[in-house]
Order: C-alpha cells, then sequence, then structure tokens
C-alpha cells in the first residue's frame, strides 16, 4: 500500500512539474489549456480578449474566430457597457469568499 502511495505522489508531482511550465504567463496558460481542451470557448475568448488588450488584434481575431467555432451555439450574453458586473471568489486555502 506504502508502495502505491508513493508511486501515486511522485505521478502527481512530476504532472505537476510539467504543467508548471504552461504558467509562465497568463497567454502561455491559455495557449496550453486550450490545446487540451479545443472546446474551451470561454477560453478561447479569455485569450483573444488578452491580445485585444496588447493590441495584437490579426491575432486575437485567430482566437475570437476559434471561440465562435468550438462552440457555434454557445449563448453570448448581449451587454451595454452600463450593465453593473460582480466577481466573487475564493482563496484557494480557505475556500470563504473575499
Amino acid at each position: 500500500m506504502a508502495i502505491l502511495l508513493i508511486a501515486m505522489a511522485a505521478a502527481g508531482a512530476v504532472t505537476t512539474w510539467k504543467r508548471n511550465a504552461d504558467w509562465i504567463d497568463e497567454a502561455t496558460f491559455l495557449r496550453a489549456t486550450v490545446e487540451r481542451n479545443p472546446r474551451a470557448t470561454l477560453l478561447w475568448n479569455r485569450l483573444a480578449l488578452l491580445l485585444t488588450r496588447e493590441n495584437r488584434l490579426d491575432e486575437a481575431e485567430k482566437y475570437y474566430r476559434q471561440a465562435l467555432k468550438a462552440s457555434p451555439d454557445y449563448a453570448w450574453p448581449q451587454l451595454d457597457e452600463n450593465t453593473a458586473c460582480t466577481l466573487c471568489y475564493t482563496s484557494g486555502t480557505t475556500g470563504n469568499p473575499k
């Protein structure tokens, strides 16, 4: 049983170590994630938004189109710029809202 637990811990450590390379910056993380999950519409959109903010519009357009292609039936919300917005999140340790 101990050998199995050690093997599982080692496998998890190797996987984590490999995935750390994806966390260099947000764009690298998003590209790696959508490669693994090409139907992740919101992540394609997030990557396009990030590139738009960096004024890399040609590249951003490619990712916006990929977002549409990944989920053509996704109901994109129609909001104007005066619509209120909130964001709720939790810490990774306690789970308590911030």
